[in-house]
């Protein structure tokens, strides 16, 4: 089955056909990392070349997709690639956290008695698949002593109401109030009594206790507009007339409407005239209207009527400001949930003052001129008189999806310090002032909280404590706790390489050729390499490998199974599923050595790794450590290398596996 990222990479290969594009291009496209997308294209090889298309690669121009077999590949193009899937863009979700939030999001704000049956048809997926994303979600709601019942093949949330509450807002709400519209404002424009998340603590607190159903983006949207009221206010700025109908102003929404402004009233110290409470009632109960069939449809199927009629709007956006808006799914979403009550103060005449125009206008103009440009065409909006401070609302929106651009495309850090508080700030403090235009430092953790969880989509670790010893899949920079002129020259060094990636092995590992060669004869070897060609275990591959080290100590073989046990604590050892690098925690030889064996049948090395055909053990030495500096960073990469893995496999012996990785 083709994913939806590489389909994606396939219908941009194909409409760069016949011509080089380069990685950096198409990770730009793409809102990927350079790296990730090289990963991508090594995996799509094969792929394409069984379906009648050749990849080739070139040093210095990228790479160029050309259709060898016009039948083969216009079949597999039509039928995997471009033909619409049975699911829609909600779910077709492929990562397990993607299916955790839409069961999750059905269970918790529609209130819905999940059927097991109905799951496996919306979600296209295993009962077995299931069964392991329902596991998951259990282990997140376990510290909130929250259940997940199965009853009769339903699925039901069981638990206090606090403690749902709780869990809503740390799952839903919590990281989205750092990266989401409500954040940008906050950061950019708000004073900082006005507290986003308690906010939303109020809105969900009023939302849940009258058991009123709204999105998770609906409520973002009436938290962040009520913030702007309580800076609307205190601006002197107040809704001279807001009328809505007797539905809405006799309706259970009003009255959730005012206890959430009696609530912001006491934390804000702020009064509000009922007009206001018009407006949040409005929000709430705006779900009945027409129009927000067409928007919850748009929220829930990526082809609806008004998705497709702002598409033309961010692609328009896209093209002037060079960001990938067309991708940005919290944008999309957030303009389409925002058309809503716009549309309904432009009907009745509304005139609402936005307390952030000026600031908008004087330091934003640009984006504030090319969001009027942009949307003022679309069908919905080409018929009204829009007031600036409208736009300047919307505009807002936009302002917020290009720093998230702009963070994604920043190097993704972990600071890792020894236990100490205050070294940790202060290195922190000194790579936010170096690099705070490059890189966003993602958590600062000691070097006992290492694990696989942490490293989920990190670029590169910045570590005050040396961690050679140890081997992980993302690149490390070893510093100083003060930060030298050093140390800030190799983080810059590694940051244009990730920006400027290198081509061919010379320049890659800032090493003449011949002398990796050396390198790689110091640490490999032939008496050192074996080849499994029956199925086998992970305890005999690691015996056989361990011995093959040749040292005196009669405990030393125990002694190395409980480092590589104790490493494995902190994050996995497989990388790429098909290749793990046992190594301990601190160095018990005096020699540098690297022992391989490659498995000709798969080898399952822990319950969620069971397709390893490479293993290499790595005994760093207790001095130095040279040799292993050079050979790790082309071990990672090598994990990359799917073709070269291949060519291995094929031809499994030393002198196959020597030419390989040396080429």
């Amino acid at each position: 089955m083709v994913t939806k990222k590489e389909k994606m990479m396939i219908k941009l290969l194909v409409e760069h056909k016949d011509n080089f594009v380069t990685s950096s291009k198409l990770a730009k496209e793409m809102n990927l990392s350079d790296k990730t997308v090289r990963k991508y294209l090594n995996q799509l090889t094969d792929l394409l070349q069984e379906h009648g298309g050749v990849l080739e690669s070139k040093p210095g121009h990228g790479y160029r997709f050309n259709i060898i077999d016009t039948e083969v590949f216009a079949k597999f193009w039509y039928q995997d690639v471009s033909a619409k899937n049975k699911c829609t863009d909600v779910t077709q979700l492929e990562e397990t956290s993607d299916r955790e939030h839409y069961i999750l999001n059905k269970l918790f704000f529609e209130n819905a008695n999940l059927s097991l049956t109905d799951l496996y048809q919306q979600l296209f997926i295993s009962k077995t698949t299931l069964m392991i994303v329902l596991t998951e979600i259990k282990k997140m709601l376990l510290p909130y002593d929250l259940k997940l019942e199965q009853l009769d093949n339903q699925l039901s949330i069981i638990g206090e109401e606090q403690d749902i509450r709780h869990f809503m807002m740390d799952y839903f709400f919590s990281d989205k109030l750092e990266e989401g519209l409500s954040a940008y404002v906050n950061g950019s424009f708000l004073e900082d009594e006005i507290n986003i998340a308690e906010l939303t603590i109020i809105v969900l607190d009023e939302c849940r206790e009258a058991k009123l159903t709204l999105s998770d983006f609906v409520i973002h949207n009436l938290v962040l507009h009520i913030a702007l009221m309580v800076k609307r206010l205190k601006s002197g700025y107040q809704l001279q007339l807001f009328p809505v109908s007797a539905t809405i102003k006799y309706s259970k929404e009003a009255e959730v409407a005012v206890r959430i402004l009696e609530r912001v009233q006491e934390v804000m110290k702020v009064s509000f005239p009922i007009e206001e409470a018009n407006y949040i009632a409005l929000h709430l109960a705006v779900k009945q209207s027409a129009l927000l069939e067409r928007v919850q449809g748009a929220i829930d199927e990526e082809q609806s009527d008004l998705e497709k009629m702002i598409k033309p709007a961010i692609s328009y956006l896209d093209s002037y400001m060079g960001t990938d808006f067309v991708h940005d799914k919290v944008l999309i979403k957030g303009l389409i949930a925002h058309l809503t009550p716009l549309m309904y103060r432009l009907d009745n005449h509304i005139q609402l003052a936005n307390p952030l125009l000026e600031d908008v206008k004087n330091n934003y103009l640009e984006i504030f001129t090319l969001t009027k440009e942009a949307l003022a065409p679309i069908p919905l909006l080409k018929e009204y008189q829009i007031s600036d401070d409208e736009w300047a609302y919307i505009a807002l929106h936009i302002m917020a999806g290009f720093e998230r651009f702009t963070n994604s495309q920043k190097i993704r850090c972990l600071v890792v310090c020894a236990t100490g508080y205050g070294s940790a700030l202060m290195l922190k403090n000194r790579l936010e002032r170096e690099f705070a235009g490059n890189m966003k430092i993602v958590d600062v953790i000691s070097y006992y909280q290492i694990n696989e969880e942490k490293l989920k989509g990190i670029d590169v670790i910045i570590s005050s404590i040396s961690l050679s010893n140890l081997l992980f899949p993302t690149p490390v920079v070893h510093v100083s706790v003060f930060l030298n002129h050093e140390d800030i020259a190799n983080i810059r060094a590694f940051i244009d390489k990730e920006s400027y990636p290198a081509v061919g092995n010379e320049e890659m590992k800032g090493e003449p050729i011949n002398e990796i060669t050396k390198v790689f004869d110091q640490v490999f070897h032939q008496e050192r390499f074996f080849v499994f060609k029956e199925e086998t275990n992970r305890d005999e591959v690691l015996s056989q490998l361990i011995d093959s080290l040749d040292e005196d100590n009669p405990n030393f073989k125990n002694q190395f199974m409980e480092q590589i046990s104790l490493r494995e604590t902190y994050s996995t050892i497989v990388f790429g599923n098909h290749l793990a690098f046992p190594h301990p925690t601190m160095p018990l030889t005096f020699h540098e050595k690297i022992a391989v064996a490659i498995c000709q049948k798969p080898l399952q090395w822990d319950k969620d790794h069971q397709e390893v055909r490479f293993v290499i053990l790595m005994s760093p030495s207790k001095d130095r450590n040279e040799n292993i500096k050079v050979i790790s960073p082309m071990l990672v990469e090598f994990v990359e290398k799917i073709n070269k893995q291949q060519e291995i496999l094929a031809e499994p012996s030393f002198k196959e596996f020597r030419k390989v990785f040396l080429a």
